[in-house]
């Protein structure tokens, strides 16, 4: 009897499908249809109109979305300007994975969009990554926001904010596909970017207002 119970069991479990290890979004949704050039340093892709979705926090009035943009670029650009110059790191060095060997050929306005435009994520984690990289800047003097930097560190702290705050995430291989480098690179900016803030993801709700008040007047 009880060898009979042992087959019927092992013959059901044969049956079942093993699950697949291909990584899914909480949400399927459609990759960017823009053509790619290979993975490399640099990104490129055309843009258009930006439509983000509603903040997290209910008594704080969100940007207008036609400043969104602009006021993400500025912010980027007030971080490189603020920061004393920064000597490119050694290819062994840890920190490397966030420098590229040269200078992007587009405005950080261009790059702004561009994150905005295929993250699809909300306001509230964009606003999150800029405070991620204001704690990484007071951490790590080798890695305040530069030329060479800026873009990837932004990248790494806007799939951070988005994977924490928001309910619809893409898989990493979506925002490598945005940032123009490869998977292996996403992951490894990912996992470097969770170190450097010691994990620590929270955002305050004081610390968020203050945040968005200053793009405001900055926009």
């Amino acid at each position: 009897m009880a060898r009979r119970v042992f087959l019927d069991l092992k013959r059901r479990c044969a049956s079942l499908t093993a699950p697949s290890s291909t990584p899914i979004s909480k949400k399927n949704r459609t990759a960017p249809t823009t053509k790619f050039s290979p993975p490399t340093s640099d990104y490129t892709s055309s843009l258009s109109s930006v439509s983000p979705t509603p903040s997290f926090t209910d008594d704080i009035q969100p940007l207008r979305e036609a400043h969104l943009v602009s006021a993400l670029a500025s912010t980027l650009a007030r971080l490189c300007a603020e920061s004393t110059r920064v000597a490119l790191p050694s290819p062994r060095d840890p920190v490397s994975i966030f420098f590229s060997s040269f200078k992007q050929p587009f405005t950080l306005q261009y790059y702004a969009q561009r994150v905005v435009k295929y993250a699809q994520c909300s306001p509230s984690a964009l606003f999150a990554a800029l405070v991620y990289m204001e704690r990484i800047r007071a951490r790590e003097f080798k890695l305040r926001p530069c030329e060479y930097n800026v873009h990837r560190l932004f990248l790494a702290c806007v799939v951070l904010a988005v994977k924490f705050l928001d309910d619809e995430v893409f898989t990493n291989a979506h925002y490598a596909r945005v940032g123009g480098i490869t998977i292996a690179e996403m992951n490894k900016l990912e996992l470097a970017t969770l170190k450097l803030l010691n994990f620590e993801l929270q955002v305050s709700v004081d610390e968020y207002r203050d945040y968005v008040e200053s793009m405001r007047i900055e926009c």
